[in-house]
């Protein structure tokens, strides 16, 4: 007989814990009120509707499954250990590691649904 203790899980199982439909949900939530306010700003524009919710979706969509890596890249490479030159080189990669992921998946996002939408997406 084996114990389930956190550690001994497969990084899948840690995923799956009880917690993530919320996490999801809470995500999709702000993800929905961030493309509700620029839908509003936006509403003496001739944009679609849809849109606005597109844009700022495809980024919280993207940026969700970031947060657990990046809290897991901080813990392992804290911005305050030393030789902080060596810590200020890793967070300036990270962060352009980050950027490109982000962009290229909101990127592509917004590409697949504006295409099935029978629009396009231009940069």
């Amino acid at each position: 007989m084996t114990l389930d203790l956190p550690g001994n899980r497969a990084p899948a199982q840690r995923w799956l814990r009880p917690g993530w439909p919320l996490y999801v949900l809470l995500t999709l939530l702000f993800g929905l009120y961030l493309g509700l306010n620029h839908a509003i700003g936006m509403r003496s524009t001739d944009v679609a509707a849809w849109k606005p919710f597109l844009w700022e979706l495809s980024s919280v969509i993207v940026i969700a499954p970031l947060i657990p890596l990046i809290g897991r890249f901080e813990n392992r490479i804290r911005i305050d250990s030393l030789p902080r030159m060596r810590a200020l080189l890793a967070h300036i990669a990270g962060s352009i590691v980050f950027s490109i992921v982000h962009t290229t998946g909101m990127v592509l996002i917004r590409k697949l649904v504006s295409a099935l939408a029978g629009d396009s997406y231009n940069l």
